[in-house]
C-alpha cells in the first residue's frame, strides 16, 4: 500500500517521499540505495536533510525519474497510528495499540 517502503516492503520508517512519483521509502533504505550528495542545508535556522543534489543522475527505482525525496510527515503520522501487537504476543502478551506507543510498552 502507500505506506510500504518500495525497497524493504515494510511500513516505512522515517518515511521519505519521492518528488517524481510520490512513492514512499524508509529513510535508511533510500539513503543506502542513493546516498545523499550533501548531508544538510540551512532553512529557517534549522538543518533539514537534503536528498540528492538536483544535478544527480540517479533514477527512481519506481518511475526512473530523477530521484529527489523529502520527509513525508503525513505518512509518518499514518504509520504511527497503525494498530500493532506486542513483539511478545506469541508468548501471551495481549497488548495491541498504535505503533507510536510500542516503545513505551516494551
Amino acid at each position: 500500500d502507500d505506506l510500504t517502503c518500495q525497497i524493504c516492503q515494510l511500513p516505512a520508517r522515517d518515511p521519505q517521499q519521492t518528488m517524481c512519483c510520490g512513492k514512499v521509502y524508509c529513510r535508511s533504505c533510500i539513503n543506502r540505495m542513493f546516498p545523499p550528495s550533501l548531508p544538510y542545508f540551512p532553512l529557517h535556522h534549522h538543518s533539514y536533510p537534503l536528498s540528492l543534489s538536483l544535478h544527480s543522475s540517479s533514477n527512481c527505482p519506481n518511475c526512473r525519474g530523477n530521484i529527489q525525496y523529502f520527509p513525508d510527515k503525513a505518512s509518518d503520522r499514518r504509520i504511527k497510528e497503525l494498530k500493532v501487537k506486542c513483539d511478545n504476543h506469541k508468548n501471551g502478551c495481549k497488548w495491541e495499540q498504535e505503533l507510536a506507543q510500542l516503545e513505551e510498552h516494551l
